[in-house]
């Protein structure tokens, strides 16, 4: 008659055994209906009293409330390790970061820009603090970027200016160390 189920003033016949969570919503689906019926009537009410609380605090430009919602806490407590597992499945399946994001109940754009910040703020890092690489000859890699009498050096590396790279080293080239790759028939 009140929608106040049996199990939420405690009589229950089988409270002493263990109760799942389905079984739970179940018992209290009564209550969560009445709850939710409560926050559809009286959410637009709260939304319009925070904003001329805001008003009355000196908050006049409308830009500063305009997107402020209620956000309602879970009717029926759930596991959050269940939930972000069903969330990192729906993602798998295609679901956007925005929208399990939301759903986490973070702000997906800020989150966004933070990732973003603190990415930045690593790279600087990594540019400010890393070591130089140094080179079998003891130089570093800056110093490889010019030849020995100061010219920069020529696109192919390993001071060759032709671009044609390591043609005669050991990658296989007519003088590499050991037997060639393609020995030679003899014409004899």
């Amino acid at each position: 008659m009140i929608q106040v189920p049996p199990i939420a003033m405690g009589k229950f016949e089988n409270s002493k055994s263990a109760l799942s969570g389905l079984t739970l919503a179940i018992l209290y689906a009564p209550l969560i209906q009445k709850t939710e019926l409560k926050r559809i009537s009286y959410g637009d009410m709260l939304d319009l009293l925070n904003i001329y609380i805001l008003i009355l605090m000196g908050h006049t430009d409308p830009i500063e409330y305009e997107g402020l919602t209620i956000v309602w806490p879970e009717t029926m407590p759930g596991s959050e390790y269940l939930e972000r597992q069903t969330l990192q499945q729906d993602q798998a399946m295609g679901a956007s970061t925005y929208t399990v994001l939301s759903r986490l109940g973070y702000d997906p754009v800020e989150e966004q820009a933070r990732k973003m910040d603190e990415q930045t703020q690593q790279m600087e890092l990594n540019q400010k603090f890393a070591p130089p690489v140094i080179a079998p000859d003891g130089t570093s890699t800056k110093a490889k970027s010019q030849t020995p009498d100061g010219k920069p050096q020529g696109p192919g590396g390993n001071k060759n200016p032709s671009g044609k790279g390591n043609t005669s080293g050991s990658l296989g080239g007519a003088n590499s160390a050991g037997s060639q790759k393609n020995p030679k028939p003899d014409k004899s």
